[in-house]
């Protein structure tokens, strides 16, 4: 993200680093709390 996007600025539209930096924190948060009732895991019964 710091090396394809920094020079671009922050806003999405110019192909900034808003967008990547969205979806890495949406990644982490879910690496750190995991899908929870909505995961496939828990949904088909065996949870790894």
């Amino acid at each position: 993200m710091f090396f394809a996007h920094w020079r671009f600025g922050y806003f999405w539209n110019t192909a900034g680093f808003e967008m990547p930096l969205m979806w890495g924190l949406l990644s982490l948060v879910v690496l750190i709390r995991g899908g929870g009732k909505m995961s496939i895991d828990r949904k088909i019964g065996k949870e790894f």
